[in-house]
């Protein structure tokens, strides 16, 4: 693979711009941030930024969250009006250049950051984002190179100044470079996925040494498992594997599973890594039939070839074997693909029976509550599924998947007041046409107009999507 592909595999081509040296606040939400809690981030933002005088870092990681929900207009239009009553703020023009998505007016506001402040570190490494855009490397090596001199704490003039040497083919500087990133500062995962991803013979140590300093980053553990599945190192492998189960990351069970028949002689490495390869490229039927055959014991083998009979058209074999893994497949993964079976088969009923010993097996799984609650509805049942789902919010109140639920069950019970103070309070963090839409008709059902209206303006102005301004009218 290209050393430019594995960098962005490794998903490390755009950084989260923390600046200065990380502090306690900005590690922490880092970690909210990369575990998926974007609102719990968020708000511990907020707070920081109730100083009087927020630390630069912390404006700007408010500035891409922001803009990443969706709410770009609503940064622009502050930012702007910020800069209408003083102009000569240069990290206002910084903060426009990265929250605008035209490119033209990026590096317009970061030339312009520049002009009032030569030393502004972070406008020299917006000026290195806009030139390596356009792809004039040795420019953006320049600025990034420049920004470092003001200010070496910055990952993303880090992070440009290694694609820049790998664009224009400089792979060892690139990865001296790296090496460099790694110890100026060990507590970032951009430095460590760039060696990892840059040094392919070393992949798995310089993995190893980033969980030395982050020993439950999931991300380097993600990175680890996969690299050490690559080198054939089962040991570690499995290691990882379960550290990351413990964590709750459900997306490596089945992988993990498989590990397991491996370590106990019941499937092979060469079949292992086919599986694994396949679940992306896509599997059939009569391999996995053939690899049944050769390693009959192998349960979670038998899991995947479930999985993919069923969308194969043979879904009542594909029942049959789940049925039969539910006692031999730990951690629920049986029991999902079998209700996802049963709510596909149309028969919800059925469903949410399974659903609900999954959530018996994994309470933390809201994944699992949602699709509960789905099947719930389906059956004919919304409000045992109002109640379920009333249950989750309140450990879990700020859960995306429970919230946009909660607002399409209220609506279909009927419950017009409750239904808009739930689409409100997705609104909030989750713009959304679709339940900007439910709150309309349940604001006119219940009388709030004016609430909804107030709601839709919002949006409005934060998005920018003229579509919140159709439903205002009907409003």
């Amino acid at each position: 693979m290209p050393l430019s592909s594995a960098l962005r595999c490794y998903g490390i081509l755009v950084g989260l711009g923390l600046g200065h040296a990380v502090q306690a606040d900005v590690a922490k939400i880092t970690e909210l941030l990369e575990a998926d809690e974007t609102v719990e981030a968020l708000k511990m933002l907020d707070l920081e930024l109730q100083q009087s005088s927020p630390e630069m870092a912390l404006r700007e990681m408010r500035v891409d969250i922001r803009v990443g929900m969706g709410f770009g207009a609503g940064v622009v239009h502050r930012l702007e009006t910020q800069l209408e009553q003083d102009p000569g703020d240069a990290d206002s023009w910084y903060l426009l250049g990265r929250a605008v998505l035209d490119r033209e007016r990026a590096a317009a506001a970061y030339e312009e950051a520049l002009r009032l402040d030569p030393g502004h570190a972070r406008a020299w490494m917006g000026r290195g984002s806009m030139q390596q855009l356009d792809e004039n490397c040795a420019q953006a090596e320049q600025s990034f190179s420049h920004a470092l001199s003001l200010d070496d704490s910055l990952i993303e003039a880090w992070v440009g100044r290694v694609r820049c040497l790998v664009m224009t083919g400089q792979h060892d500087q690139a990865r001296e470079l790296a090496h460099h990133l790694v110890e100026a500062l060990p507590l970032h995962t951009h430095g460590w996925l760039a060696l990892a991803a840059l040094d392919e013979k070393g992949e798995v140590e310089h993995l190893r040494k980033g969980l030395e300093h982050l020993p439950e980053n999931e991300k380097l553990l993600g990175y680890c498992f996969e690299a050490a599945i690559r080198s054939k190192n089962l040991d570690l492998a499995l290691e990882i594997g379960l550290q990351l189960e413990q964590m709750g990351a459900l997306q490596y069970q089945t992988p993990v599973g498989l590990l397991r028949d491996v370590a106990a002689q019941r499937l092979s490495w060469e079949a292992l890594t086919r599986v694994l390869a396949g679940r992306s490229n896509g599997l059939s039927v009569a391999q996995l039939a053939e690899w049944i055959s050769q390693y009959p014991e192998s349960k979670w083998l038998q899991l995947v070839y479930a999985r993919t009979l069923w969308p194969s058209g043979e879904m009542e074999s594909a029942e049959t074997l789940l049925k039969g893994l539910l006692v031999d497949i730990e951690g629920g993964e049986a029991h999902r693909s079998l209700g996802m079976l049963l709510a596909d088969a149309g028969r919800p009923g059925e469903a949410a029976e399974v659903f609900l010993a999954l959530t018996e097996i994994l309470p933390q799984d809201m994944e699992a509550q949602v699709v509960l609650a789905m099947a719930l509805v389906d059956a004919g049942a919304p409000q045992l599924a109002r109640e379920q789902l009333e249950i989750q919010l309140k450990q879990f109140p700020n859960h995306r998947g429970l919230q946009y639920t909660q607002a399409y069950v209220l609506m279909l019970v009927g419950d017009d007041s409750a239904a808009v103070r739930a689409c409100q309070n997705y609104l909030q963090y989750w713009p959304d046409q679709g339940v900007a839409t439910w709150l309309t008709g349940a604001a006119i059902q219940a009388g709030q107009q004016d609430s909804a209206r107030d709601t839709l303006s919002g949006l409005l102005l934060e998005t920018g999507n003229q579509a919140y301004g159709s439903l205002i009218e009907q409003l």
